[in-house]
């Protein structure tokens, strides 16, 4: 038997390199799509026997392009000067790579208060945690960014306010109700 693997769109999916391996009814086609490129191709495959007798069939092949990773809520933190915060949990998942191949880092808006260098992180699988180190004798508010990168250069962030002391955190209004004023 022979076998010819066409692509209706040979920049998505080049049939020289979609090889059929396998013996008898335990056949495979390995579609390889280019790098960097999406789209659909219609797929057809034909096997034609000694005779000169061949049978074909075709199906759509769609590559999406990747996806962001997806990073967990974290909450507002306020803590008392001169103290690192607890272990604070988060997630980070990405559909397209290991949670090793993610790469998680963190930015503070008040480098007097908190450095970028004071955000540790422990954790390489999904589940990770944050220790927020600020500086000695330094109270305030920050707005810490987590950003999560994956292979494809993707991110997410998450954000959330740090306050030191016990004033500060994100702005708050009061509900004010309607007013009526006179000419």
């Amino acid at each position: 038997l022979a076998f010819a693997v066409t692509s209706s769109n040979r920049l998505l999916i080049d049939e020289k390199n979609s090889p059929v391996t396998g013996k008898g009814a335990d056949l495979l086609l390995a579609l390889a799509p280019a790098a960097g490129v999406v789209g659909k191709t219609t797929i057809t495959v034909t096997v034609t026997d000694g005779d000169g007798h061949s049978a074909s069939d075709s199906f759509v092949f769609t590559v999406l392009p990747p996806s962001p990773p997806v990073l967990s809520h974290i909450p507002n933190q306020r803590i008392p000067p001169n103290q690192p915060t607890s272990m604070i949990d988060f997630t980070v998942y990405d559909p397209e790579s290991s949670a090793k191949e993610l790469t998680v880092s963190a930015t503070s808006s008040n480098q007097a208060l908190v450095t970028d260098a004071n955000i540790l992180f422990a954790g390489t699988q999904e589940e990770r945690k944050i220790v927020i180190v600020p500086a000695p004798d330094q109270t305030g508010t920050a707005i810490i960014t987590l950003q999560a990168t994956n292979r494809y250069g993707l991110t997410a962030t998450e954000t959330f306010y740090l306050v030191v002391g016990t004033g500060g955190g994100p702005p708050k209004i009061s509900l004010v109700s309607n007013q009526t004023a006179a000419r």
